[in-house]
């Protein structure tokens, strides 16, 4: 690492120690967040017995059957997460939270603003691109 290209070259040592564990912890907290977000659909999904409302909202959308598309989305956010988080398969989990995160700003967010206060994709383009970057 050259001490030019630092952004506070007096600490460049710890950089260097530092930078091995930069994607790998990345990819657990990415990991961990998408896992997080699919388990709150799954504690609805067990408090009100059926997953009508998410899939009823997926199928307004046009993702029809929407009990097929609501699961997938739960199990990739889960399943995907996890398996990111632990490093299982890294790349095929990280091609379908990328495919997942694409889906959802073309198909559900592209509408919008990019800005999240007006409802916008910002947070779902960053989630692609760091899920994107471990494939």
């Amino acid at each position: 690492m050259s001490k030019q290209n630092l952004f506070i070259p007096a600490l460049g040592g710890l950089y260097e120690k530092l930078e091995p564990f930069a994607l790998p912890l990345l990819r657990i907290i990415i990991g961990v967040i998408f896992f997080l977000h699919g388990f709150d659909k799954f504690q609805g999904f067990l408090a009100d017995g059926n997953l009508d409302r998410f899939a009823g909202y997926v199928a307004s959308e046009g993702f029809e059957p929407g009990y097929f598309w609501g699961w997938l989305t739960l199990l990739t956010e889960m399943v995907g997460g996890l398996m990111l988080a632990l490093g299982l398969f890294t790349r095929l989990a990280a091609a379908f939270l990328t495919g997942m995160m694409i889906i959802i700003i073309i198909w559900f967010k592209s509408h919008e603003a990019f800005l999240g206060h007006k409802g916008g994709f910002e947070y779902e383009f960053v989630y692609a691109l760091l899920a994107f970057t471990f494939l």
